[in-house]
Formats: structure tokens, sequence, C-alpha cells
């Protein structure tokens, strides 16, 4: 599917959202609407062929741009919040459709992003601008390919989500894992979460690192090794039970044990022992088979 502003109509819109802009404003909106179209450009073609469509593309977003140029009016100076009033929607591709690089994402794109989403649902955004009640906490690992708000396509205020490496969760400790515990001890005492999910997944570079140390060895890392063997007896499980598997079978095992491990661990934390106990509080394990398109959970 073509970014909008590859259409006659994305490209009139953008002119219009040009027009409305100051000089400085219009400025910043020009880079994306270039960006997005060079973007458009280099996807699907090569050599050649992709030089000259970026050329026409560039010719004709540059003649919609100085179309908007002339009717910009001096000194006068329009924030984020106007435009996106005016604009009846985003004229501008979504983030996920641009090319970044190794760069990260600027406060411009941030900022598009939120006024978009304000644009499509702005009924929600004004009710969670008096709180949140969220009905999920979410376990999940910092691995960027695992997002959890992309697999249960969770809406802003649904979740209260903690990731860290491997998606473990301590003991209750409250000297060693105060972090976590503070973590754990709002959503589940004072936003009265219902749920909580802790999801595993494939191809994970924690429970590679805990799988790979050795007895009275160690992997010279500062935290990652001391904070990978809160798993420990998951791992001297599997090495128990699949001794006989190759390593990376064993990860993939390692990956699910980690998680009933977890599981365990919350019920040591009192005030998720009393929903437990109340049957105010469920708790779930799940994993994410993201290399076969897989899911599956598992009340704990």
């Amino acid at each position: 599917m073509l970014p909008n502003v590859c259409s006659l109509e994305g490209l009139w819109a953008t002119r219009d959202t040009f027009s409305s802009l100051s000089p400085v404003s219009w400025h910043r909106e020009l880079v994306i609407f270039l960006s997005s179209l060079q973007d458009f450009a280099r996807s699907g073609f090569s050599g050649a062929s992709q030089l000259l469509i970026s050329a026409v593309i560039f010719v004709c977003g540059g003649f919609f741009a100085v179309i908007g140029c002339y009717s910009i009016p001096t000194g006068v100076v329009r924030d984020w919040a106007t435009l996106g009033r005016a604009t009846s929607q985003s004229t501008r591709p979504p983030i996920s459709n641009r090319n970044y690089s190794s760069k990260p994402p600027t406060a411009v794109s941030a900022t598009e992003a939120h006024y978009s989403s304000l644009q499509k649902k702005p009924e929600v955004f004004n009710q969670l601008a008096g709180g949140q009640s969220p009905k999920f906490l979410v376990f999940a690992c910092s691995d960027s390919r695992v997002c959890p708000s992309v697999l249960f396509n969770f809406q802003p205020g649904e979740a209260f989500t903690i990731r860290n490496i491997a998606n473990m969760v301590p003991p209750y400790d409250k000297t060693r894992y105060s972090g976590i515990g503070a973590a754990i001890e709002y959503p589940v005492v004072h936003l009265k979460v219902e749920n909580i999910i802790v999801i595993g997944h494939s191809r994970c570079g924690g429970i590679k690192a805990l799988l790979s140390i050795k007895d009275n060895a160690s992997l010279g890392t500062d935290f990652i090794e001391d904070w990978v063997k809160i798993c420990t007896t998951a791992k001297e499980a599997v090495n128990q039970a699949h001794s006989d598997l190759s390593f990376e079978e064993q990860c993939s095992k390692l990956e699910k044990e980690a998680v009933k491990v977890s599981l365990e661990n919350l019920k040591t934390y009192p005030y998720v022992k009393e929903g437990l106990e109340k049957k105010t509080l469920a708790l779930y394990g799940g994993y994410y088979d993201f290399v076969n398109g897989a899911f599956e959970t598992w009340e704990a």
C-alpha cells in the first residue's frame, strides 16, 4: 500500500498543510514530507528505475510544496494543536512506514504520532487525562522484536507494562528488587489490575545468556549475569530433563520454563497472593514464537 502522500489527494492535502504553517514549521514539514517520499521510492525499485521514480516524485512534491509556500502569512505561527484541529486527517505516513535507519525518532515524529492518535480517538485521551484503570499487568522482554501492545493490540490505558531482560520476575525482596516490587505493587494495589501475564519469546538473548553460564564461571557482565540467575531453577530443570537436546532446543525449553518460575515468584508478593486467594486476580503465562508465528497461553 502506498503512503497517503504518494496519492494525488494526499499531495493536495499536504499542500494545504504546508500553507497553514509558519516558514519555520513549513520547513520542518517539508523535510518530513520529502523523507516519506524518498522511503516510497526506495521500496520495491532498484537501479535506474528507482532514480527515475525518485526524480519524478520529488519534482511533484516540490511543486505542491512551492504552491503552499506562496500562501504562508508572514509572522503567523501555528502550534501543533491548531494544525491538528485544522487538518481533518493525517496527511503524513505513519511512523512505522518511515526508514529512520540508525537514528532514533525525533521529538517532531513523536509529537505527530500523538496528535494522529488524538485526532482518531479524542474521547479516549480525554478520559485518560483523568486517570488510568488498566485491566492487565504485563511482563515482557525488552527485546525490540517483542512488543506486547502490538501482540495483544492493546490501546492506551489498557495495560500496565513492565519490560526487562528475559521478562523475568524476581521473588519478593524489599531491598534487592525494590524497583520491580514497586512496579508490581502499584498496578496491583492501587490500579486494581485483574490479570497478570508473563510473556516469554523465542530467540531470547537473556535466556541464551543464562544457559551459557557454566558452573563456577562468569559471563563477565556487570548486571546481566546476576539478573538472569533469577531463573536458575528453570535452567536446572531443563538441564536435568533435556540434557540430550541441542543448545538451541534447550534454549526454547528454558524460555518457557523461565516463565513458569516467574509466575511462581509473583506468588511471593503478598498483594498478589491475596488477590489470587480472593479471586480478584488471575495469573497467566504466555510464549510468543515470532519465528513460526505462534502464541500460546496457560493459566498459572
